[in-house]
Order: C-alpha cells, then structure tokens, then sequence
C-alpha cells in the first residue's frame, strides 16, 4: 500500500494528466489561432497536441514508478517487522543472565570479582553493546579466581555459567545480523524511492508549467489554476506544501501535497 506523500503526488498528477488529455486538442487549435499568423516562410505549426500528449505520458510513467517503488519499499519495511522482534527477545534474554550472572557473583564474592569477571558499569541495553560485553564476560569467567566467599553457598559452575552467556550471545548476533541485511535492503528500496520521487518532480513541474501556460492561451484561465506547478526556489528545487489538491484546487507556495521532505 502506498504511503499518503506518494498517494497525495498521484492524485495531483492525476488531474494534470485528465486536464491534458481533455483539452490537448481545444489546447492545439488555440495555439495555432494565436500563433499562426508569425509563421515564417517555409516554416509550419508544431504538432502542440502531441508536445501534451508526450509530456502526460511521461509524467504517467514517472508517477507509476513512484508509486511501485514507494510499495516496495513499503513492503520491506514490514518485512523488518519480525527480525527485530527476534533480535529483541535475544537481547532481553542475554541481558537477564548477565545481570543474574553479576548479581551472584557480586552478592557472593563483592565487587572486585565482579570487575574480573569482565563486568564495568551498569548492564548495557543496546544489543551491539551488550554483545561485547557478554564476549568480555565470556573470556573472563573460565579463568576467574574467586576469593572466599561472603556467605556459604554451593560452588559456581564458571565454565558452564560462560558457555550459557557466549549460546546467548551467538543467538543474538545470529539476530543482530538478519537485521542488519533488513536495514541495507531497506535502504536500498529507499534510495531507489528516492530517485523515483525525483524523476516524478521532473515530468510534474514539466507538464504542469506547459499545460498551464497552454490553457491560459486557450482562454481558459480557471483551468490553468487547477494544473498552476509548484513555485522553483532560486537554487532549482521547489518549495514544500503546494501544488494541485484533489479537487482540482492548487496551492500556490510549493510542489505537489504530500511531496517528499
């Protein structure tokens, strides 16, 4: 499903193009009636019907490719839904044990031991982090000394307490991986809107300009307020928020609603 922004932009596309190919011809016979007489010799009037026609069809084009690029990536970005999800049960599971793992060591053998166990800080919560302690933790606790104890309780399996902490680890990142190639195909989807978004702007500022100047020729100025293009800033883009709302009305301080910010 496509999003509001690329809908908004089809929809004004939309009444360009059925204005153009309304009038395309009511367009032509006026030019040639207005223009005809500055005919020089051997010269002969342009086909303006089919200057419409092609630039509709263009921007027809640009628009349909906007909207399946804008789908696509719309489609991967569900698609990322589940990895996270997975990556983030990891995470929370990796991050019990280690707090579990340090508050034993510390409620049993005190701080310091707590240090040599390769814990700093408090327990991270960003997964990247959390992966690289957890590594820590885990080359540490196998060749831990521990002091007396501080209270009687049974020994502590360290060996078996890192291989639980480094099978955690291995299935986050096995996660953290997966969502990784999500976000660069994500991009990728993104990249390719992008430059959808901007071939659409391109073959709508063109037609919108001919079209409206061609119907204020025709003497059909209320027409031509329906099509009006975006307003072009000084460095060649356009300014946000305008262009033709459904309906047919236009606004006058931008490109088409919804346009990409």
């Amino acid at each position: 499903m496509s999003t509001k922004a690329v809908t908004d932009r089809q929809k004004s596309a939309d009444v360009v193009i059925s204005t153009g190919e309304v009038h395309a011809q009511k367009i032509a016979d006026a030019f040639t009636a207005r223009y005809r007489e500055h005919l020089r010799k051997g010269e002969s009037m342009p086909d303006v019907a089919m200057v419409v026609h092609l630039t509709l069809r263009g921007l027809q084009k640009s628009t349909t490719g906007l909207v399946a690029a804008d789908e696509v990536h719309e489609a991967e970005l569900r698609d990322d839904a589940e990895p996270r999800k997975q990556r983030d049960a990891a995470a929370q599971a990796l991050r019990t044990r280690l707090v579990e793992v340090r508050g034993a060591l510390e409620g049993v053998y005190g701080p310091i031991t707590v240090r040599e166990a390769g814990f700093a800080g408090d327990t991270p919560s960003d997964p990247v982090v959390m992966s690289r302690l957890a590594q820590a933790v885990v080359k540490a606790l196998p060749h831990l000394k521990l002091p007396k104890p501080r209270i009687a309780v049974g020994p502590l399996h360290l060996q078996q307490l890192a291989d639980e902490i480094k099978a955690l680890d291995g299935e986050l990142n096995k996660h953290l991986k997966t969502v990784k190639r999500e976000e660069s195909e994500a991009a990728d989807t993104l990249l390719a809107k992008s430059r959808a978004t901007e071939e659409q702007n391109i073959d709508y500022v063109a037609a919108a300009t001919l079209l409206e100047s061609l119907l204020i020729v025709a003497g059909k100025p209320e027409l031509a307020d329906r099509v009006r293009p975006p307003k072009r800033q000084s460095g060649g883009g356009v300014e946000e928020g305008g262009g033709v709302e459904e309906g047919g009305q236009t606004k006058n301080d931008g490109k088409p609603e919804g346009g990409e910010k």
